[in-house]
Formats: C-alpha cells, sequence, structure tokens
C-alpha cells in the first residue's frame, strides 16, 4: 500500500528536489557554455534555421532553469496547499523544459 504524504512533507520534498535539480542545471550549462566558448563557438555564426531552433531550446531552458529555481526556493508567504500546486507544477515543467532545451541546444552545437 501506498504512503500518502502531507502536504508539508510534499513540499519539503519539492523543496529539496527542486534545489538539486537547479545546481545540476546551472552545473550542466556551465559547463556547456564554456566548453563551446573554449571551441570558439557561438551561436551567432548560425544559420537561420539552426540559429531560430538553438534560441527557442535556449530560452525553454532557461524557463526551466527559472522553474526549478522556484521549486527549489523556500515557501514565501503562500498557503500550504497553494505551494504544493506551485511547486508541483515548477518542478515537473522544470524538468522537462530543461531536458528538451538542452537537447535541442546541445543538438544545434553538435551539428553546426
Amino acid at each position: 500500500m501506498a504512503r500518502i504524504e502531507s502536504a508539508a512533507d510534499e513540499v519539503r520534498r519539492i523543496d529539496r528536489t527542486g534545489t538539486t535539480w537547479f545546481a545540476a542545471a546551472i552545473l550542466a550549462v556551465a559547463i556547456s557554455v564554456a566548453g563551446a566558448r573554449v571551441a570558439g563557438w557561438s551561436p551567432l555564426e548560425l544559420a537561420t534555421p539552426a540559429a531560430i531552433l538553438w534560441w527557442t531550446c535556449a530560452a525553454a531552458l532557461s524557463v526551466g532553469i527559472a522553474a526549478l529555481a522556484w521549486a527549489g526556493c523556500p515557501v514565501l508567504g503562500f498557503p500550504l496547499a497553494v505551494s504544493d500546486r506551485q511547486k508541483s507544477l515548477c518542478v515537473r515543467a522544470g524538468v522537462v523544459l530543461l531536458m528538451l532545451g538542452g537537447a535541442g541546444t546541445l543538438l544545434v552545437e553538435l551539428l553546426s
């Protein structure tokens, strides 16, 4: 039988996982950007279709990181039920946008 957690326990769990995902995302982006810059790669040199794809994926990646930051920050003045709903949505959307945006930007970088 599955154990049902309270809303407070769930918010604390999302705080921890959101913080972990946020830290991992920042580290992954920093390493990727540093590697691209050292190699002399720049998105400004891409052809138009590839540039549109790269910038769209970079925007999705940025929104995903922001969602993970929101999910990982402490509850600030919202009722517990509202925080639980917001953080659940933010951590799920953040992970999906992080994966899609990261895969898209890296794909364009590797193919250019």
